[in-house]
């Protein structure tokens, strides 16, 4: 019979302290040893980003700071690791320094460093972003509209050597992008591709250049070709929401794409158009997502997600001043014209209310459409009325409830269809006043950017202005580049036609100081990438934008919420509090006619 061996106490206790340990891991982050208790595991649980990871039996945790602050949380409530919480709060602390400089990074103005070799000169807070990138390596350069983004991520691109690198972007910049390529790293070559099917020569150029639209079915050929280079170096996904639907198939493309390349840029100066939560697919793409807590996490915390007998509703804003402050400390620049141009002159906004000329016909249209609306208001009295005694949470699920049913969503959609039919009707009732309007601005001999939303209005003022220059959404893109060097060129072309959906982001026309939109768009971000378009680098005067909203018309309505969910925005953007509201434009829309008369 074999001797039985026993541990001393002491060689015990040493055994049992050993089975619950933390260790640093080579991500920046911890691993947490421990025997299965359910007690433990439901503590683990709570702190941000942890995972379990099966092959091993441990946990993970992120090197993340607000993980770190629970993990060492973790630590003082649990004596079996009671041992490292003092290693864990030394690591907070270089952390958090190192948070903090980030932060301060994210807004600079100017950094210490030499890019040589740029066909172009940066800007002092260009250099600063270029250095912010060089840090982080997956990023935002989130800068407001007009400050050069495309020039930053070339010049990251350049002074990491990050070669081959893909540029995605709209199909209506791939020329633009070629162009500033070109003038900015004047010793790489560069190539647009176009089309479905690979051609050869394909996939050649240091830095290559492909839309969002063709992506997906160009995917397999542009792996294999990069893998066959030795690998893909770097992505830059331009205008970046376009990815913001993580389950769209541009964004898993982009996704794809991107994995295993050590640099990606995302730019947008405007990364979220309406919720935090079209944040995610764009984490997503920069692998950042996890540094929030993988998705959930990120929805819970940003987005006010909550269960519904429908699924999960993601459509909220929460916390968004934490958000904005842990975006900066880990992968976002974002800096504003009036923190670092001191020199561009600030924008003006003039509003000039105008007549329409179909009054009769557009009051019997809106009272027609109020009777409606009316009329269906009757069945929402009524469940409000159910739910009224019921507490806030539950009241704000059963609504969700109601609105994901199929009945609600068909009637979504013929008060959409209603609410154009009625916008539609004013943009033509005002026309005539849009043109004498623009008529006396042209007698100045001013140049002047024209934007319209509906295609009808667009081509009526075409119709008015025969010799105007356009980007229209059936422009091709080498027609729209054309129409813009003409108008930045031509003295002689003194007037510009846009659609607001095809002409607000990616092109310059600082030749103009004065923008007007008889027109608005559905989201404030609209109407700011559409006076950026001249209120950016090299424009030398004060801009103005001119609103011509149709008077005592659902387009007062309209300029009313855009405002609001403006501060929605720029709360997330920029930092600060603000409440925001989870109802839609149309639904607000339908409140404020509803409430009219």
């Amino acid at each position: 019979m074999e001797a039985v061996t026993l541990m001393s106490p002491a060689t015990l206790m040493a055994a049992l302290a050993d089975a619950h340990r933390i260790e640093p891991n080579t991500s920046g982050g911890w691993d947490i040893y421990f025997p299965y208790d359910p007690t433990l595991v439901a503590t683990v649980r709570r702190i941000p980003t942890a995972r379990f990871m099966p092959t091993g039996k441990f946990w993970t945790v992120s090197g993340d700071l607000h993980a770190a602050e629970s993990l060492l949380k973790f630590t003082r409530d649990n004596g079996k690791f009671s041992t490292y919480a003092h290693k864990i709060e030394q690591a907070i602390a270089t952390r958090r320094a190192e948070h903090q400089d980030r932060v301060l990074a994210s807004r600079a103005a100017d950094a210490d460093i030499q890019i040589d070799d740029l066909g172009r000169e940066l800007y002092p807070f260009q250099r600063a972003g270029v250095a912010y990138a060089q840090q982080t390596k997956r990023l935002f350069i989130a800068d407001q509209m007009g400050l050069g983004k495309t020039a930053q991520a070339l010049a990251t691109l350049h002074a990491e050597q990050a070669f081959p690198g893909v540029i995605l972007c709209p199909a209506s910049l791939k020329l633009n992008w070629q162009r500033e390529a070109k003038a900015w790293l004047p010793g790489r070559s560069v190539q647009v591709l176009s089309g479905t099917k690979p051609q050869p020569g394909d996939y050649q150029a240091d830095i290559v250049i492909i839309n969002y639209d063709i992506l997906s079915k160009r995917l397999p050929s542009l792996q294999e070709a990069m893998r066959r280079r030795g690998g893909l170096r770097a992505v830059v996904a331009d205008e970046s929401h376009y990815i913001k639907e993580r389950k769209a198939a541009r964004s898993k493309a982009a996704v794809a794409l991107a994995k295993g390349a050590a640099m990606r840029i995302a730019l947008s100066g405007t990364p979220i158009l309406n919720r935090p939560i079209e944040l995610a697919g764009q984490l997503e793409f920069l692998d950042r997502l996890d540094d929030f807590g993988g998705f959930w996490a990120y929805a819970k915390r940003y987005c006010g997600a909550y269960q519904s007998r429908f699924g999960w509703c993601t459509d909220g804003a929460s916390h968004l001043d934490e958000l904005n402050e842990r975006l900066r400390g880990s992968c976002y620049v974002r800096r504003t014209k009036d923190q670092v141009l001191k020199e561009l002159p600030p924008k003006q906004k003039a509003v000039v209310p105008v007549e329409i000329d179909n009054r009769a016909e557009y009051e019997r249209a809106q009272r027609e459409l109020i009777a409606w609306l009316r009329e269906k208001a009757v069945t929402d009295k009524k469940f409000l009325a159910s739910i009224a005694d019921l507490p806030e949470e539950e009241q704000r699920r059963a609504k969700a409830e109601r609105a994901n049913c199929a009945a609600m969503k068909a009637l979504r959609a013929e008060q959409l269809v209603r609410i154009n039919a009625l916008w539609g009707l004013t943009a033509r009732g005002k026309l005539a006043a849009v043109r004498e309007w623009v008529d006396n601005f042209l007698a100045s001999g001013e140049k002047l950017i024209l934007f319209a939303y509906h295609k009808e209005i667009q081509h009526a003022l075409l119709e008015a202005y025969p010799d105007a220059a356009h980007v229209l959404a059936e422009d091709s893109a080498e027609e729209r580049q054309a129409s813009v060097d003409r108008f930045q060129t031509d003295p002689a072309c003194h007037l510009i036609i846009c659609s607001l959906l095809a002409a607000g982001v990616g092109i310059t026309l600082t030749a103009a100081s004065d923008v007007a939109f008889a027109e608005f768009g559905w989201t404030p971000a609209l109407m700011d990438q559409g006076a950026d378009r001249a209120h950016r680098i090299g424009q030398k005067g004060s801009v103005t934008e001119w609103h011509l909203p149709a008077e005592d018309t659902i387009d007062d309505y309209l300029q009313q919420i855009l405002e609001d969910k403006r501060r929605v925005v720029d709360a997330a953007t920029e930092g600060g509090k603000v409440r925001a509201s989870e109802v839609t434009v149309i639904d607000e829309l339908v409140a404020r006619l509803l409430a009219a008369v």
